[in-house]
């Protein structure tokens, strides 16, 4: 449950038949599928578009990946079909370097690349002769959360952006709030808890620091209390560590666009391109997610995007992937919780409805 203090906005989800008659006809619509490809950076990123079988321009949205190797199936492709066929034209994109898309995967190891990738797919979206250009939103999930405001501050304009299971805090806050969830499974007392959390946080700021030499004794005495243990093995940070040690500055600095370029992601905070959102933002979160912090992420974009312009809803038993939550934490492909995909639905086909002049600027250009 979140906070009593959290100021979000409950927005009363008007009666569906009204929302569809807006659209045009009565939905669910039969959905078209085509695939599509479009160029981003040199690259050519490979999808398909869910286009409802339905007369006039369709508002639209782009579907952004969670982190790993993310293809435009499970759990975007169930999204799209649902979507369209109430009357929302969806795209969802094989990553670079996964699927049928080219480039290389390691080139997703910064967020950077990853909104440029999203950004150029509302682009090729709003070119295209079925789509309103001006109702087009984003919709991210997990990373794709970071992804989603970062892109929107890439385009001229965002008619609506959903933020799904993260999004709000710090990267290096829901890291450390992962590998909290990940010692308690290991049996970790609190003590030894806290001191790989502060491991984390010395390698974390040594890695990303442009003077690394001022961090190194730092970083080495926190691994020193841990390397120790008869656990230490299987923590995530063992594999940046050669031989318990931290790596010497000059090989940091060094590797930088190398081994450690993934931990270099935690110095990102969406504070920034929240704030500048102007569009509509929902915010859909699991009550039971053991990879993002929650209540953190409610309370901090209630403080950071309006009121009026933000509807959050957590779901109680939720897990990351918006299941139900399983006791042994482990996150498989399965049916979504009840109420979620019909919630997240019936706020896309509120926002498509109104029209383009009250839907706002992004913000970022």
């Amino acid at each position: 449950m979140t906070s009593p203090k959290l100021a979000v906005s409950v927005l009363l989800l008007a009666a569906f038949t009204a929302s569809g008659a807006a659209l045009g006809g009565t939905p669910p619509y039969p959905v078209k599928r085509v695939e599509v490809a479009f160029p981003s950076g040199g690259v050519s990123l490979a999808g398909t578009l869910y286009l409802p079988d339905a007369p006039g321009r369709h508002p639209a949205i782009i579907l952004i990946h969670g982190s790993g190797r993310a293809t435009r199936g499970w759990p975007n492709a169930l999204h799209a079909a649902d979507f369209s066929a109430y009357g929302i034209a969806t795209l969802t994109y094989d990553k670079r370097g996964v699927g049928a898309s080219g480039g290389s995967f390691d080139e997703n190891e910064d967020l950077e690349p990853l909104a440029a990738d999203a950004s150029a797919a509302a682009r090729y979206l709003a070119s295209r002769p079925e789509i309103d250009g001006a109702r087009l939103g984003l919709w991210g999930r997990s990373q794709g959360a970071w992804v989603a405001p970062l892109a929107a501050a890439q385009l001229e304009h965002v008619a609506f952006v959903v933020l799904v299971v993260g999004g709000g805090v710090p990267v290096l806050e829901q890291q450390l709030f992962q590998s909290k969830a990940m010692l308690r499974r290991l049996g970790l007392d609190e003590a030894d808890l806290q001191a790989v959390l502060r491991a984390q946080r010395a390698l974390t700021a040594y890695y990303n620091s442009d003077e690394p030499a001022a961090l190194q004794s730092e970083a080495q005495e926190a691994i020193k209390a841990i390397r120790d243990r008869e656990w230490f093995e299987r923590l995530p940070l063992r594999v940046v560590v050669d031989s318990r040690q931290v790596p010497p500055p000059a090989w940091v600095i060094a590797h930088r666009e190398g081994p450690i370029r993934p931990l270099r992601q935690a110095r990102f905070d969406p504070a920034g391109y929240l704030q500048r959102l102007k569009a509509p933002v929902l915010a859909v979160l699991a009550g039971s997610d053991d990879l993002t912090p929650t209540e953190e992420t409610a309370a901090r974009l209630a403080g950071l995007v309006p009121p009026a312009q933000l509807t959050a809803r957590v779901f109680p038993g939720a897990d990351h992937m918006l299941c139900a939550a399983r006791a042994d934490g482990e996150l498989t492909q399965c049916p979504l919780l009840a109420g979620v995909e019909e919630f997240m639905r019936d706020w896309l086909v509120r926002q498509a409805a109104v029209p383009a002049a009250d839907s706002g600027r992004s913000g970022g250009k």
